[in-house]
């Protein structure tokens, strides 16, 4: 539609369609989605629960919505969004599933906040069980993410779009993002890395966050920073995380660089965040 619109105070539950199982909204002027309970819709395509699609420079808001047990044959288990500029805030999104990436969360290319959500317990075949980011810039705030799953069953016909596995709690791709001050606990990932972080490549902050009791089946129970990534770590409690291989609290390929809040190289030992009781190491710096 044209002009502004709210969505607010419904209940969407129990929907099935080819493609978007609860509502689908596009937009090309103001949106604001509040106070919904969006719950149980299915699709066998992508976007579970709600897709939010639209052109940029516009206000478009998701809050304080109830989004759950929402389930995608392929993307976007619970929210997915295809603006450029969003703010999701307040939402509780919890006890979704994707069968490919973002299981509570997807969010596509544009500048987005993610502030003050509950995204906990979601489930996605490949990539982001909590959250994923694909975006250009992505302010990830105050968010509660635990107990959310990375699976690492990617469908071969999504091997172009899907990663294997990596980060059950967030998966961050490209662009850039700074997260800051989430607790990111008790999140299992089964494929390539990063029980509680996947960072695949860009350029990405990391700052007063808890991580911990997160786990990898292989490599980076916390943080795993793959080949191209630079991540700046400040501030981090990093806490009883566990990989079945390296880096219980942190994973870094050679090609990635770890520094701190000031860009410097990440000294060894690390001082500037703190380290309890990861399994089977704190860092471990992978050598080609």
């Amino acid at each position: 539609w044209k002009g502004s619109a709210v969505v607010s105070n419904n209940t969407i539950s129990e929907n099935q369609a080819a493609s978007c199982g609860g509502a689908y909204l596009e937009t090309y002027d103001e949106l604001i989605v509040t106070g919904n309970t969006i719950t149980d819709n299915e699709t066998p395509g992508s976007y579970g629960g709600l897709v939010v699609f639209g052109v940029e420079s516009f206000t478009v808001s998701v809050s304080n919505n109830i989004i759950s047990g929402n389930k995608a044959g392929y993307d976007g288990g619970g929210l997915f969004v295809g603006v450029y500029s969003i703010d999701v805030v307040g939402n509780t999104i919890c006890g979704n599933e994707a069968g490919w990436d973002g299981g509570g969360l997807y969010v596509g290319a544009g500048s987005h906040t993610v502030e003050d959500n509950v995204i906990a317990d979601n489930i996605a075949g490949g990539s982001g069980g909590g959250i994923y980011l694909g975006s250009n810039y992505a302010s990830v705030t105050n968010n509660d993410i635990t107990g959310n799953q990375a699976l690492g069953q990617v469908d071969p016909e999504a091997a172009a779009m899907s990663a294997t596995g990596g980060g059950a709690g967030i998966y961050l791709g490209w662009g850039s993002s700074a997260v800051t001050g989430n607790v990111i606990s008790e999140n299992t990932s089964s494929g390539d890395g990063g029980g509680g972080v996947h960072v695949m490549q860009g350029q990405h902050s990391l700052t007063n966050n808890t991580i911990s009791h997160n786990e990898s089946t292989t490599d980076g129970g916390g943080i795993y920073c793959g080949e191209g990534a630079a991540v700046r770590l400040y501030g981090n409690e990093l806490e009883y995380n566990s990989a079945q291989y390296n880096g219980g609290a942190v994973w870094k390929h050679a090609g990635a660089l770890l520094a701190d809040n000031l860009g410097r190289p990440l000294p060894s030992p690390d001082s500037y965040n703190t380290y309890t009781g990861n399994t089977p190491d704190d860092i471990y710096y992978h050598v080609q």
